[in-house]
């Protein structure tokens, strides 16, 4: 009698989780890298370009940006470029763009990273001189696989 009700209780429980699994939408995925991960962009040092610390790169997809604070919204512009790297043969290449953002924008943005056998990707940008004196700061989220 007791075992019985063991089974019947575990058999409720079994249920019981089946249907929220169901409930919850619950599904299996790939795992791709396309969480977004914050980006700063400050052009007011040395060096025209400034870049993004690179992350790993999972499929052919694009990448995606969005900008969503500038110092100067409306003025100032920056164009960024889409690089692979390779860590095992230690090289790097601009492998799409170029990309203009302005702040409020997003982007989907087409690249041959993984084509390339590169299996890391970050962005690399520099200011366009929208008629300012050559200063301005950019922040958003940027993902180097969108789906």
């Amino acid at each position: 009698m007791i075992r019985t009700k063991k089974k019947l209780g575990n058999l409720i429980v079994l249920g019981l989780l089946c249907i929220i699994g169901v409930q919850s939408g619950v599904t299996v995925a790939k795992a791709n890298n396309y969480g977004n991960s914050p980006f700063q962009f400050d052009f007011s040092g040395p060096g025209p370009w400034k870049t993004v610390p690179e992350r790993l790169k999972e499929d052919d997809s694009s990448a995606y940006m969005s900008c969503t604070w500038s110092t100067e919204p409306g003025v100032d512009a920056y164009e960024a470029y889409i690089c692979g790297y390779d860590s095992d043969m230690n090289r790097d290449g601009i492998t799409g763009g170029p990309y203009v953002f302005r702040f409020g924008e997003e982007k989907y943005m087409i690249n041959y990273t993984y084509e390339n056998d590169y299996n890391y990707e970050y962005i690399k940008a520099r200011l366009c001189d929208g008629g300012t004196d050559g200063v301005g700061s950019f922040a958003g989220y940027w993902s180097p696989d969108s789906i």
